[in-house]
């Protein structure tokens, strides 16, 4: 009796003893027993937050975690080490079909494939109650997020870092709050009063009512000429004038032809007669431009007035630019 009941105990704790180190390394025991790789990164910014043991997500699924923080006296970077499994980043499940001896290898080749691609760890929080933080890693543009430029352990893959959103706005704001600092209010506030009374001096000046008043009297004179000029050549005048001119054209080409029959007839009074009903023609043709002549030319003394009026306006602020502000001297 007592040796099955011994027997009986000693089954129970073996079980026991199986399903204790089974449930460990259900529990995550069993990642001591699997093959890790390691890579890490530079951070140019605090880490605070961010602790060993550390989730590292990849877009939001964890694929690693920390296991090194040190700060670089040399050059304050701090290097943040990582490990994850080489399975950890393979979609595709390709590696389960390689040696375990070279998974390591292809883990660190498909890393560095998608690194070129723009692949940066960045610092995200991961409470904002706590503040604790994790590293993700994220496509962003190469060529605006290059490595920083320093020397990495060796041995251990290197994975470019980018600025933390955090780190970006502080950097913003303190450059903002820099340029705001550095502005002479003392300076600029002055300049803008002196900028002030500038123009009300300018503006109480009399001679600028004088000026406003030549310029409003030259606007008119060309405003007027132009209204002449306008006038002297509206359609229909410049239709009639068409029409005229087609008329004498056609004049003077029945008269060549009638000057070639005539003198092939030879019959000169009747040649001579129809030339005298052409240049009668032609005399009232060249009536019609002679009137439209002296409205053209009516027109243009007006036009003429009015670009003297302004050429003496711009020769006499050629002569003395100042006179805006200070009026016109009286000449010795």
């Amino acid at each position: 009796m007592i040796e099955a009941n011994k027997y009986k105990l000693g089954i129970f704790v073996i079980i026991g003893t199986i399903l204790f180190f089974g449930a460990l390394f259900a529990l995550g025991l069993r990642d001591l027993f699997q093959s890790k790789v390691k890579f890490g990164t530079l951070f140019d910014e605090s880490v605070q937050g961010l602790e060993v043991g550390t989730a590292v997500k990849l877009r939001g699924v964890i694929v690693g975690k920390v296991s090194q923080i040190t700060l670089r006296p040399e050059d304050n970077y701090v290097w943040v080490q990582m490990e994850a499994l080489p399975s950890s980043i393979d979609p595709a499940k390709q590696s389960l079909g390689i040696l375990p001896s070279e998974r390591a290898q292809f883990f660190f080749d498909v890393l560095g494939d998608e690194v070129k691609k723009g692949l940066r760890c960045r610092l995200a929080i991961a409470s904002i109650a706590t503040g604790m933080k994790f590293v993700e890693l994220d496509y962003y543009d190469p060529n605006k997020n290059p490595p920083l430029n320093a020397e990495v352990p060796p041995n251990v893959f290197y994975v470019p870092s980018t600025p933390s959103l955090l780190s970006g706005l502080s950097s913003n704001i303190s450059e903002t709050l820099a340029k705001i600092a550095a502005v002479d209010y003392q300076k600029l506030s002055t300049e803008v009063i002196q900028t002030f009374k500038s123009v009300n001096v300018l503006l109480e000046n009399p001679k600028i009512d004088k000026l406003i008043t030549k310029l409003e009297e030259t606007g008119n004179h060309i405003e007027s000429a132009t209204s002449n000029f306008n006038k002297a050549l509206t359609e229909d005048k410049i239709k009639g004038m068409t029409e005229q001119f087609e008329t004498t054209l056609k004049s003077i080409d029945e008269l060549s032809k009638t000057l070639k029959k005539e003198v092939e007839n030879a019959d000169l009074p009747k040649l001579a007669s129809n030339t005298d009903k052409t240049v009668g023609e032609a005399g009232k043709a060249a009536e019609s431009l002679t009137e439209m002549k002296k409205d053209i030319n009516n027109t243009l003394d007006k036009l003429d007035q009015a670009i003297d009026s302004f050429t003496e306006l711009v020769k006499y602020l050629e002569e003395d630019p100042s006179s805006v502000v200070r009026g016109k001297q009286k000449r010795e």
